[in-house]
């Protein structure tokens, strides 16, 4: 399970800081760009937190996964662009199952 939690916390900080970019490069959104490089460092040191202390590294990511997607379900309902919420709630998603599934499998 461990490799599982690791992968799935790199692709998806790799997932947040490309949208961060690209919301930048496409809207010059400076916000983008510092919320996708926030949310993927805090992705990223849930990651690397998980082999040394997994009940932090698992509620941490499990934080960002739910924080991530209400703040894109709520985007998604004012502006109703699917680019790039639905992908980023469906993400946050897998990400909140891993954690759940390690956590209930005692990691």
């Amino acid at each position: 399970m461990k490799s599982v939690v690791l992968i799935t916390d790199i692709v998806y900080m790799l997932l947040l800081l490309g949208g961060g970019a690209m919301g930048y490069a496409k809207a010059k959104s400076s916000a983008s760009l510092i919320g996708g490089v926030i949310a993927a460092v805090v992705a990223l040191i849930a990651g690397l937190l998980y082999a040394h202390h997994p009940r932090v590294s698992l509620g941490l990511a499990l934080v960002l996964g739910v924080a991530m997607e209400i703040l894109f379900i709520v985007r998604l309902r004012k502006t109703g662009n699917a680019m790039p919420a639905i992908p980023i709630i469906v993400a946050s998603g897998l990400v909140q199952i891993v954690q759940v599934v390690a956590i209930v499998m005692k990691h």
